[in-house]
């Protein structure tokens, strides 16, 4: 139910930005409701299709032309937290205006029942019964898992955490044979030819720590190299970013460009 209620948020605002309204309506729940608060001349409360299609109306001929980018959707049940930017240009202006909105919407039946709008995403969150917090934790733990499964060798089986357009970044900071690899197939493929390389190798987690959306894994790296014979024992980085629970991107690189990458040092 959850993927479903991500896909139907989605679907609408993908509709809305081709300014194909009637697959928006259609999207609709008959008792759809508008909760919209601020202090533009709109804010205030909109049941029913029809109130809601005459606010949409009246917002939108504000505009030369307004479009919404999804930054962040996340479930929460029947409810979906989602983060936009609204570019808009004014009727009469020149410039693009940015604006970041919190929303949270209720499914009922398939369809979009009620969108209530915040001032923060922590309040989207909250009003979601989610926290912040919460949601980081659940991140770290399931970096704690991913490593789980590759210290015993799972690699097939830690592909459950990641989304299916993830993308994987190896750093020249920490990697000889950089590179940047979209999806599973081609990140695997990396992977492996990375760990031809080691006669012996391991990956050891020593601290994972949530910053939002991401999390920092520190890593002690131990090897010896085939052709050379020498043994490494290095401190490295692992920076993950997160979409809706799952990994959406990861970054291997050294430890000091991960915890810099998150806002933190050592």
């Amino acid at each position: 139910m959850a993927q479903e209620s991500v896909e139907v948020v989605r679907r609408a605002y993908d509709a809305t930005n081709h300014v194909d309204y009637d697959i928006v309506e259609s999207l609709f729940h008959p008792e759809i409701e508008f909760h919209t608060y601020g202090r533009s001349p709109e804010a205030g409360v909109y049941r029913g299709k029809e109130a809601v299609r005459e606010y949409n109306e009246n917002l939108f001929q504000q505009f030369e032309s307004i479009r919404f980018e999804i930054r962040e959707l996340v479930d929460a049940g029947d409810r979906v937290v989602v983060m936009t930017t609204q570019h808009a240009v004014p009727k009469g202006g020149q410039h693009e205006m940015n604006v970041e909105v919190a929303e949270v919407w209720v499914i009922r039946d398939g369809l979009l029942a009620e969108r209530r709008s915040y001032s923060t995403r922590a309040e989207a969150l909250e009003a979601a019964g989610l926290s912040e917090s919460g949601m980081s934790q659940e991140n770290v733990e399931a970096v704690h898992k991913l490593f789980a499964y590759w210290e015993r060798g799972e690699w097939q089986a830690s592909a459950e955490l990641f989304d299916p357009d993830f993308e994987a970044v190896f750093s020249a900071t920490a990697f000889p044979d950089p590179g940047r690899y979209r999806g599973a197939r081609r990140t695997l493929d990396a992977w492996r030819r990375w760990l031809e390389a080691w006669e012996e190798f391991s990956l050891e987690l020593e601290e994972a720590i949530g910053v939002g959306e991401r999390v920092v894994a520190l890593n002690r790296l131990r090897g010896r190299g085939k052709a050379s014979g020498v043994a490494v024992d290095s401190e490295v980085g692992c920076l993950f970013d997160f979409n809706h629970g799952n990994i959406a991107r990861m970054v291997f690189c050294d430890r000091q460009e991960a915890l810099e990458a998150a806002g933190l040092s050592e």
